[in-house]
Parts: structure tokens; sequence; C-alpha cells
């Protein structure tokens, strides 16, 4: 009889024990799981794969292109205003243009060709596609030469807000370009400005990104719209 009821219990105590072990490892990997589904890793690294078939045809359209193929170009990068609360400028907002890799590698070349020089497919990878890197282009009119000295620009998504790299606008000291005989409203200055951006995981490159362009403070805005992976 002992003998049975010691074999009882070590067979209920296995039986226990395995319950406890599939208990435990049930909570654990849905915890895992929670944990997994409460931080999203966004990988963006899809949109800097170039092929080198790719990279020769953008290099190939760059080198055949001239200054009136440049100009349409880069005005197909245009970017729309989404938002327009400038003040003094407010009928003469900035063009922002989207510097996507593609046009980078196309612009790359054609200004190489310029200096009869031909990139090759190693020398655009390792120049001209910067992972994790977004860039703009941004043309300013202005009413006074020195209107410039408060220009800045942000990138938003959602509740991330991204600075430029380096914390300003790259070319805010460059010389401004002077308007002769402005038409009635339009702005009697010009300044290109670049905003380049480092970007990590947290951004999304399939959904909107919101460049707000910051005139003389944070009142004077005009903000803009684009999906980058509609535009690679």
């Amino acid at each position: 009889m002992n003998k049975k009821i010691k074999q009882a219990w070590i067979i209920l105590t296995v039986v226990v024990g395995l319950f406890i072990v599939v208990c435990v490892s049930s909570f654990l990997s849905e915890n895992k799981e929670l944990d997994e589904a409460s931080v999203p890793v966004i990988n963006n690294h899809w949109y800097y794969e170039f092929t080198d078939d790719q990279i020769q045809a953008a290099i190939n359209k760059g080198l055949k292109s001239d200054r009136s193929d440049m100009f349409q170009e880069e005005s197909s990068r245009i970017i729309k205003v989404h938002e327009n609360n400038l003040l003094e400028m407010k009928g003469n907002p900035p063009l922002v243009y989207f510097y996507t890799p593609t046009y980078q590698i196309i612009r790359r070349a054609y200004k190489d060709s310029q200096k009869m020089d031909m990139p090759s497919v190693s020398d655009v990878r390792r120049d001209n596609i910067n992972e994790n890197f977004l860039y703009f282009s941004i043309d300013v009119g202005m009413n006074r030469e020195d209107a410039y000295q408060n220009f800045h620009a942000v990138l938003r998504q959602g509740d991330v807000t991204l600075q430029p790299v380096g914390g300003k606008l790259a070319r805010l000291d460059s010389p401004s370009t002077k308007i002769f005989s402005p038409g009635e409203g339009q702005a009697k200055y010009t300044k290109e400005v670049i905003a380049p951006f480092m970007i990590d995981d947290k951004i999304n490159l399939k959904e909107p990104l919101y460049l707000t362009f910051i005139y003389s403070g944070k009142n004077d805005t005009a903000t803009y719209e684009i999906i980058p992976s509609q535009q690679r």
C-alpha cells in the first residue's frame, strides 16, 4: 500500500511539474510577443538599396542630360505646400525640392560630365547613396537681404521631430541673389539652403513626413508633405 501511495505521489509531482513548465513557457512567450508588438521596428534599408543596373541607368541619364533636362528633372522633385502660415512671404512660399537618391545620382553624373568625367557605380555607392539620410533643397524668397538669419527647418512624423544635421541649415552663409525688377508682390532676393536630415527606424518612409520651414520664428512657417517611398 505504501509503495502504491509513493508511486502516485511521484506521478502527481511529475504532472504538476510539467504543468508549471508549460504555464511558465506560455507566459514568457506571450510577454515576449507583447514586448515586440509595443516596439515596432521599421526597416528603411530597402529605400537605399539599388542594383548596379539601376545605378548605371541613373548615371547614363545624367550623362545624356543637358541644362534644360536637369531643370525639368529638379522641378519634378518639388514637394507641395501642406500648410502656409507665412507672414510677410505668404504669397511667395519657398520652393522645396526633395533630393531623392536617384536624383542625386543623375545630378552627380551630369556635373561630372561637365568636367569631361564619368562616375563609376562604385563611386556613386561610396559618395551619393547615404543610407538613413534625407536631403531637401529650399529656395527662399526674401524682401531683405539679411532675412535668412532666422531660417530653420525641422522634419516631423507623429511624435518624432528631427533637426537638420549639425543643428542648422547648410549654406545659410552663402550669398543671396538679388532679383532685378521684381514684379508686384515678388521677392527682391532669393537664397538656396540645404536641409539634410539623418533618420532612424522611428521614421517610416512609407508614411507622410512633414518638413516645416521656419522663416522668422515659430509663427512664421510653411509646412510641406512628402511620402519618400513614392519618390526614390
